[in-house]
């Protein structure tokens, strides 16, 4: 009996119940029990009746798979962001500051015109000559300060957040060439952009309250909090500059990290879910708004250092089924033809039918639908890379966070150096205090921070594995389970957990089979000592030509060996496969293939052989 909820369900023709009903004699119960007893059917998916042509249907569940921001008072903004997305981001900026303005203006100048009248208009020049008086005065100020610090908060986001067009388009108006480096660069400001932002924005705002109240004047300490309070902001600035020039530093390194080893897989898999997404965003749209969001909806600027479009429900097997289960159910469709790709991705349906259909060509005709298992099997794969790309992704940034608590300190030590060379503050006492300290301490624990330096160039530049990688060491085969600083936790093939030293691994001999490219096997099979080496040419023919026809064999087969063996020949058969061995399942179903292949061809050519195989990698 099929589990709920993980396929199709199959409704009951009602002409087919009726006349079961009255062929068997039963007796009819009434409506209610009916519908009850139809219900526990299909909650229970499982109908063992036999289905008759054309009036069976495929149902479908239709769960809704893609989350949506709904409202309440914490996320306000996301809400608003998320229900007017159709409105250009700069428009819903420019709004945002004239309502905020508007609020926190409209009663100040009110007041000030029923207080002085026509002076209201002075007010501004007076804040900006700290000439002002009075409580009208003072509340203009402030509420002036707050919009002005509100409006330096959504330009400057703005800004962060198109900083990628903005740079691009600078470049190409000075006819820059943008090659990887500069791209890479790009990327890693993009990607450091909270901490710049940050620093901007508290700059700025410092900067405004220095014209909107009495300047500022850096080394004067008047022990009054706004003092306090302005400097404070001045350090947060320049604690967040510092942040950011060590935050670029460790961006570019893990970028080139990204870059030579995950950037490709990230691309991939994002691509890949943005297929699904769109699936789904079309499905669950309204028929007359179909056509449109096809032509529009489009996969945003993927750097290739992030998985993106989390929002599709995609966080278990079970939620992968729904997926394609739900696609499936609001297109009330049985299966995707390729004429249904083509209007739902009019610029790229032809790689999207070959990812979903894995066909290697598309033809003209008879491009096979994708069926319902074809689309369930693809959302449950996906899921799975996501999840090993995730815990890689994570793995990484358990080794690289401890190198960046190391830098964080160091920049915070020179942040806090040059805030009180601003400030004016003697800062050779501390500096004469910590230096002596740090070198004492590198000295006791040389050894140890060699081995850590060691860890990480291992970790980061030779980085030999990632989560879910299964690797072979000094000839032991595991499956990488967790990847720390100091020691690596891996998976034998019967379960064991086998925990090894990172230093015990710098000079291990280790195959990384999920990285390796098409990989072979080799099969063995005794024949009869009669079997000539010319039948031996023809049965690897024979079977290469319908391996070839198989998506899962490149079709090129050799003879590794030929030799007597007893009272039998040994034949060696050297097999390329159209990927590597990582998935075992996968591995496994391909060897029953070739055996299978193996024992067509040689039956049909009259070759005795016997029912033993023998597979090497």
């Amino acid at each position: 009996m099929a589990s709920e909820g993980t396929g199709p369900k199959i409704e009951v023709p009602q002409e087919e119940k009726e006349a079961k009903e009255k062929g068997n004699g039963e007796e009819k119960t009434d409506a209610k029990d009916g519908e009850g007893m139809i219900n526990d059917i299909i909650a229970n998916n499982a109908v063992d009746v036999q289905p008759v042509e054309p009036e069976n249907k495929m149902m479908f569940s239709k769960a809704k798979v893609l989350d949506e921001e709904e409202l309440s008072f914490w996320n306000i903004d996301s809400y608003l962001h998320s229900k007017f997305s159709y409105i250009p981001e700069t428009i819903r900026g420019l709004l945002e500051i004239i309502v905020v303005v508007t609020l926190f203006m409209v009663f100040p100048v009110m007041l000030g015109f029923l207080e002085r009248g026509n002076e209201t208009t002075r007010l501004p020049a007076q804040v900006f000559q700290n000439t002002g008086k009075g409580p009208t005065y003072l509340f203009f100020r402030i509420n002036l300060f707050i919009s002005m610090s509100y409006s330096i908060y959504v330009v400057v986001s703005l800004f962060a957040s198109n900083i990628l067009y903005i740079i691009v388009a600078v470049l190409n108006f000075f006819s820059f060439d943008l090659d990887e480096y500069t791209i890479e660069v790009i990327q890693v400001i993009n990607s450091t952009s909270w901490c710049w932002k940050q620093s901007l924005i508290a700059f700025l705002i410092f900067l405004a309250a220095s014209i909107t109240s009495q300047p500022y004047e850096f080394g004067d300490n008047d022990g009054s909090y706004k003092y306090k309070v302005i400097t404070m902001v001045l350090m947060y600035s320049i604690f967040m500059l510092v942040i950011f020039v060590e935050k670029f530093f460790m961006c570019f390194m893990i970028s080139e990290i990204r870059r030579k080893e995950y950037r490709d897989r990230i691309w991939d898999i994002n691509y890949k879910t943005f297929v699904f997404k769109k699936l789904a965003a079309i499905s669950e749209a309204h028929p007359w708004e179909r056509k449109e969001l096809a032509e529009t909806m489009e996969p945003d600027l993927d750097p290739g250092f992030y998985l993106k479009y989390s929002d599709l429900k995609l966080n278990s097997v079970e939620a992968a089924e729904t997926v394609a289960e739900s696609i499936f159910g609001f297109l009330e469709v049985r299966t995707l033809i390729y004429e249904d790709l083509v209007k739902f991705f009019p610029n790229n349906h032809d790689e999207v039918y070959e990812y979903l259909a894995e066909n290697s060509e598309i033809k003209d005709k008879n491009n096979p639908p994708i069926t319902f298992e074809d689309l369930k099997a693809k959302a449950v794969a996906l899921y799975k890379e996501r999840t090993d790309i995730s815990r890689t992704l994570q793995s990484r940034d358990i080794v690289i966070n401890k190198l960046d608590i190391i830098l964080v300190a160091i920049a915070m030590y020179f942040g806090v150096v040059v805030v009180m060379i601003l400030l004016g503050i003697n800062y050779s006492g501390m500096l004469a205090a910590i230096v002596p300290s740090i070198v004492t301490f590198s000295w006791i624990f040389s050894d140890t921070i060699k081995e850590i330096y060691n860890c990480f160039i291992f970790l980061l530049v030779n980085h030999p594995y990632d989560f879910g990688d299964r690797v072979v060491i000094d000839g032991e085969e595991l499956y990488v389970s967790s990847v720390d600083l100091l020691s690596s936790t891996f998976t034998g093939v019967n379960g064991r957990q086998v925990f090894i030293p990172t230093s015990a691994l710098f000079r291990a001999k280790i195959h990384n089979i999920r990285r390796s490219g098409k990989q072979s096997s080799e099969v063995n099979i005794l024949v009869s000592k009669m079997t000539s080496f010319d039948a031996a040419l023809r049965l690897k023919d024979r079977v290469a030509r319908m391996l070839s026809e198989s998506k899962s064999f490149s079709g090129e087969i050799y003879i590794r060996e030929f030799r007597a063996e007893g009272d039998h020949v040994r034949i060696c058969l050297a097999i390329q496969h159209q990927s590597n061995f990582q998935d075992v399942k996968k591995k496994h179903d391909r060897r029953i293939e070739i055996v299978s292949i193996l024992e067509k061809e040689m039956k049909a050519q009259g070759i005795e052989y016997l029912n033993s195989y023998t597979f090497n990698e």
